[in-house]
């Protein structure tokens, strides 16, 4: 009864195991028997990619290990990031380097590592211990502590993973540093320095990175250069001409710019702008003259102020009447030059004033002070010469003069003078501050046509006129490149007008303002250096004239395109650069100098003598055959028989009969005929030839001075 009773009660038991999960009965995690699986050996350093890592838990039966977790740690400690399968949990840090997972219920775990360092990292996977300190730390064992081994951190594998560069991801600007005053004097310089950067925005050493430059004027002190261990490179820049240069590091298809801007260096030299030897009234108040000032390299130094353009230029009297005492101050022109003014002129007589610079550097202005005579006439003129509709002049230039031409401004508000239009429907005339200026018409429909402005001096019963054209508003812009093609080394200038719609050159006037054209090369020759910008007075001669000059610079043969962008207008045009020709090669002197009548002559500097004194005949000069055979470097050849004189050099062969106005010349295997005023000729024994006729056929320069009788020629 008993042993059925025990049956009974474990057949029951039995059946109830088989209604159990299998998970109830397995084991703990195994590490001999638990296998870890990548889905890559390698991965991008740039912090987003990731190793996904699987890991399988199995217990000493080979049955899945549930309800555990695993440690990992990276031979890089920390450098390398560990998350949760989603990509964005990161994994719990245990200690000394060593993370933890979550539990897997079902004995498989997914974890993932990424790095913004690139280099190989041995990733080791454990399971728990019960502490986390050397012998028992993943990361102890991955760096080759000795106490800690495979058994005592519980190592289920490791794994070798690199994480590579991910490559050139961006170049990105840094910093630049100055020496001195970076002006543009070929000294100063800008260091620039770029970086090259990965996805995980970590500099890329030993990465190739490519120097230019936008512009001509400007030097760098390398075209490539390495990044160092940071994913630095630098590069100098210098400049001889003051402007803003921009400059372009690329690396790996990727690039950065930066634009630095050089000024024009200290006052080196200066010149007068203002006409030399005025004559001006007495009664002239506040008479200035212009000077410009500019750097070593030719750079233009503007003054923003009165106080700026007296400190770099210093005023003198040089000569002026006795008992005469004028003042001379320096103050900036309207074109921020510096101008010597004069308040005012006591006496009559010669003057000379002088702009200096602190180098000893000057430059001298001579005029005349008169008291000016009975008025005999009135002089009008204004910087524009048409206008568009709607376009507004400047102020005008008003001068009375005398007889002898000495003049007196009429300052604003020009006090007895009038102005009259002679079209009210064209133009009007400005009154009040603006006395004196043409405003013309808001109706295109008037235009275009030609107004003249009159103005009349009541106090002295004179007049003076001048004429505008007025055209259609402006519509457009018309670029016009150089018929020739223009050689490396010299700027080319490109015409820009301003049009209206029938094409027509139209003056901007006031609407000009101070509007700087925007330049884009759209096309150059391969590795170029080609840059477009305005040229001299840009803005006022668009004001002025309607035209203006863009200088176009390469610095390798071929085309360059450039678009102008001017306002809401566009034009594109195309420049052609060539190689310079070969320099000359000169056969025979450079230059001489003989004088008729005189049998001595200089040849090169040097001193010669001839047998027989140029002379002039028929109004022309003669010089004998063989001083001028020698100083072209030729052979000299005679014909008794036909009475021709060949006159032979290396690049061609020139054939003279006496008595003919022909000359023969060949040369590069080309025969051509000169045709001399007069013929060559005997006189004395001495063959004799103009020396015009043959010193043009060698291909020199001619000259005469009739002052000194002399006749030369230059090669």
């Amino acid at each position: 009864m008993k042993s059925r009773k025990l049956f009974a009660i474990l057949t029951l038991v039995a059946f109830m195991m088989t209604l159990l999960p299998m998970a109830a009965f397995a084991g703990d995690a195994n590490r001999f028997a638990s296998k870890v699986e990548t889905d890559k050996t390698s991965v991008d350093a740039d912090n987003s990619s990731f190793v996904k890592f699987t890991v399988y838990l199995f217990d000493d039966a080979n049955g899945i290990a549930t309800n555990s977790k695993v440690y990992v740690a990276s031979s890089r400690a920390t450098t390398d990031k560990f998350y949760q399968s989603d990509g964005t949990t990161a994994l719990t840090l245990v200690a000394d380097n060593v993370f933890e997972t979550p539990v897997a219920t079902d004995g498989k775990i997914e974890f993932k590592v990424k790095s913004a360092i690139a280099g190989a990292a041995k990733i080791a996977v454990g399971l728990p211990t019960s502490t986390v300190s050397g012998a028992t730390s993943l990361y102890q064992y991955l760096t080759g502590n000795s106490i800690a081994t495979a058994d005592t951190v519980k190592l289920i594998a490791t794994k070798d993973i690199t994480f590579v560069n991910s490559g050139v991801d961006e170049v990105v600007f840094n910093s630049a540093t100055t020496s001195a005053t970076t002006t543009a004097n070929g000294l100063d310089y800008y260091e620039l320095k770029f970086q090259v950067q990965d996805k995980a925005n970590a500099g890329i050493p030993g990465q190739e990175v490519t120097f230019s430059v936008n512009k001509l004027g400007a030097t760098l002190s390398a075209t490539t250069a390495t990044t160092d261990l940071f994913g630095f490179a630098k590069v100098k820049v210098y400049a001889t001409k003051a402007d803003t240069f921009t400059v372009q590091a690329s690396s790996g298809g990727k690039s950065a710019t930066q634009a630095v801007t050089f000024a024009a260096g200290g006052p080196f030299d200066i010149a007068l702008k203002s006409d030399n030897n005025q004559k001006v009234a007495l009664a002239q108040t506040n008479k200035t003259f212009e000077f410009e000032v500019k750097d070593i390299q030719g750079n233009r130094i503007t003054f923003a102020t009165d106080k700026a353009a007296a400190g770099a230029v210093s005023a003198s009297v040089v000569t002026e009447p006795t008992d005469s005492s004028i003042s001379v101050t320096v103050v900036k022109s309207a074109d921020d030059n510096a101008n010597l003014k004069i308040a005012s002129f006591s006496k009559e007589g010669n003057y000379k004033v002088r702009a200096k610079l602190a180098n000893g550097k000057y430059a001298d202005v001579s005029f005349t002070v008169k008291k000016q005579g009975d008025i005999t006439g009135l002089t009008l003129s204004y910087d524009e010469t048409s206008l568009p509709v709607s376009g507004k002049s400047g102020a005008p230039t008003v001068k009375r003069v005398d007889a002898e031409g000495v003049s007196l401004e009429v300052a604003s508000p020009y006090d007895n003078i009038d102005f009259y239009t002679s079209n009210s429907d064209l133009a009007t005339m400005g009154s009040g501050v603006t006395k004196g200026h043409v405003y013309a018409t808001t109706n295109s429909d008037n235009a275009p046509g030609t107004v003249t402005i009159t103005a009349i001096d009541t106090s002295n019963k004179k007049t003076a006129s001048f004429s505008f054209t007025i055209n259609k508003p402006a519509i457009g812009i018309q670029l016009v490149a150089p018929a020739a093609a223009t050689e490396i080394g010299t700027t080319a200038l490109v015409t820009i007008k301003t049009v209206d719609k029938n094409g027509n050159v139209v003056a901007l006037g006031s609407q000009a303002g101070t509007q700087a054209g925007t330049y884009y090369v759209l096309g150059k020759p391969s590795g170029a250096i080609a840059s477009a910008a305005d040229g001299t007075d840009f803005s006022d001669n668009l004001k002025q004239k309607g035209q203006a000059t863009i200088k176009v610079d390469s610095n390798k043969a071929g085309d360059v395109t450039i678009q102008v962008v001017l306002g809401a207008w566009t034009g594109t045009t195309t420049v052609k650069f060539v190689e310079p020709a070969p320099p000359k090669v000169v056969i025979g002197a450079k230059a001489v100098t003989m004088f008729i009548g005189a049998t001595g002559y200089v040849q090169d500097s040097a001193a010669k003598v001839t047998d027989v004194a140029p002379f002039i005949k028929d109004g022309r000069t003669f010089v004998a055959v063989r001083p001028l055979a020698e100083a072209f470097g030729a052979q000299i050849g005679w014909n008794a028989a036909t009475q021709t004189v060949t006159l032979t050099r290396s690049d061609m062969t020139l054939t003279i009969v006496i008595g003919s106005n022909a000359i023969t010349k060949v040369a590069g295997g080309v025969t051509t005929t000169v045709t001399a005023d007069v013929p060559a000729f005997i006189k004395d024994g001495r063959t004799v030839l103009p020396f015009r006729a043959v010193g043009e056929a060698f291909g020199a320069t001619v000259s005469y001075d009739a002052a000194t009788q002399a006749v030369s020629f230059a090669q």
